[in-house]
């Protein structure tokens, strides 16, 4: 290996397969904020099929100032370089026993055989391990028997998603749900969660409809925003709604739940995973028995009815937002340990 001096200015290669998933965007976005931090740096994307037949994609070199390689857990050892220091980052434990049960048999096979494989070496490979969350960190721990995986959390632009200054007062209590309409996220039970509470409440999502599987499954007070593209338009969602309800099952660390807090929205979401790392029950949110319906509902109920309890928590969810998640805190984190190493 390379031995750095310290004097070398910092510069930081990122090989990585282009998913079209969170952890590009999470590349994309450490790249761009280390650059503002005066942090050289290079992305190199790999075709998507790198992560699967990783044989027929060329090997990359690092660039010569690089000084650190940074790169996803599921990178094969193909394109991980014995040169320099390797920091590696998970994003979600695949192999949680959590998860188990949202898996397809397809899905249980590759993450045991390929991505479990993949990972072992990327992780010996390793001079640090990062994950984005304490969660995620302890089940990486317990799954490879490894030690010592620094939780560094995603962060948000405090600048750009801000709370609203005159937030409109909505005719009903209105709700917003931003993710994946999968089972992992708990989306199935938002037609549920909207059943029981009536007409007084309104629910807006990301997505289409045709992922709850048919139309009469979903109930009036049920409204598609469809595929969201503009991160302005998703501004607006949040600062235009009264809270975030988040019934997932298992986070890696959300992204959408840091977002909506800063837009000063309150949380109403599942008591598990990495969710009590971002909300504090009472304070900036609800934690709720995962699966329990009815929990959900009373809780956004009391939301509605204490508008008292509802405004104090959206000053709250904002200031935790900026001073638990802001770009230059994790930013910081992230040159520290370039440095350590």
């Amino acid at each position: 290996m390379i031995q750095i001096n310290k004097q070398t200015p910092l510069g930081i290669w990122f090989p990585c397969v282009k998913a079209g998933t969170g952890s590009d965007m999470f590349t994309i976005r450490l790249a761009e904020a280390l650059e503002k931090h005066g942090v050289r740096t290079k992305i190199t994307w790999l075709p998507h099929h790198a992560e699967y037949l990783p044989w027929l994609v060329k090997k990359t070199k690092p660039p010569s100032w690089a000084t650190h390689v940074h790169i996803n857990s599921w990178l094969h050892k193909r394109f991980i370089p014995s040169e320099l220091p390797i920091i590696v980052t998970s994003h979600l434990c695949v192999h949680d026993p959590k998860l188990t049960s949202y898996k397809s048999l397809a899905q249980r096979i590759y993450h045991f055989i390929w991505v479990k494989y993949c990972e072992q070496y990327a992780f010996k490979a390793a001079t640090k391990i990062t994950a984005v969350s304490s969660y995620t960190a302890k089940q990486n721990e317990s799954i490879f028997d490894i030690k010592a995986i620094s939780a560094i959390h995603n962060w948000i632009d405090s600048s750009v998603f801000t709370a609203a200054i005159n937030k409109p007062t909505n005719k009903k209590f209105k709700l917003l749900y931003v993710g994946n309409l999968s089972f992992r996220k708990g989306s199935d039970l938002l037609p549920k969660i909207m059943k029981k509470l009536g007409g007084n409440y309104e629910l807006y999502y990301t997505g289409n409809s045709d992922k709850f599987y048919g139309k009469k499954n979903i109930p009036d007070n049920m409204h598609s925003l469809g595929i969201i593209n503009h991160q302005d338009e998703l501004i607006k969602s949040y600062q235009n709604s009264d809270a975030l309800l988040f019934p997932t099952r298992l986070e890696g660390l959300s992204l959408a739940a840091i977002e909506a807090q800063a837009c000063g929205l309150p949380i109403i979401t599942t008591n598990g995973s990495s969710m009590p790392e971002i909300v504090e029950e009472g304070l900036t949110g609800y934690l709720c028995e995962q699966d329990n319906v009815d929990e959900f509902v009373a809780s956004i109920k009391k939301l509605q009815k204490e508008p008292e309890v509802s405004f104090n928590m959206r000053l709250n969810a904002s200031i935790n937002a900026k001073e638990r998640f802001s770009e230059s805190t994790q930013i910081k984190a992230y040159i520290e340990l370039y440095n350590q190493i």
